[in-house]
């Protein structure tokens, strides 16, 4: 699965010089969910990548930290609990990524 966080998908949207591609396989034998991160625009201001997980329709908190570096891509592997592959799979997970001055982006 592929997903691109960017301001327009924000709530509310915002405009920012840079977006998030994160791309996931999960392995449901291992529980592990592997990504891979791939930042564009201006990476300076990119305070950090990372998974959230809602128990509703509302904003959650982070689950995992996918990337806390303004590098270009960062890719790893976190290991899932089953709880936590169950709300995977009914889509209580997105990705948010922050910026030092504040505005997120989420997909």
């Amino acid at each position: 699965m592929e997903v691109t966080a960017a301001g327009s998908r924000s709530v509310p949207p915002s405009q920012v010089p840079y977006q998030a591609v994160v791309r996931f396989t999960f392995d449901e034998a291992t529980r592990q969910l592997a990504y891979d991160v791939r930042l564009t625009g201006t990476r300076d201001e990119v305070d950090g990548v990372y998974l959230h997980r809602r128990a509703t329709r509302q904003n959650g908190g982070v689950a995992y930290v996918l990337a806390s570096s303004t590098a270009p891509s960062i890719s790893g592997v976190v290991t899932l609990t089953e709880a936590e592959v169950g709300d995977l799979k009914a889509g209580k997970f997105y990705v948010a990524v922050l910026s030092k001055k504040s505005p997120r982006l989420s997909a």
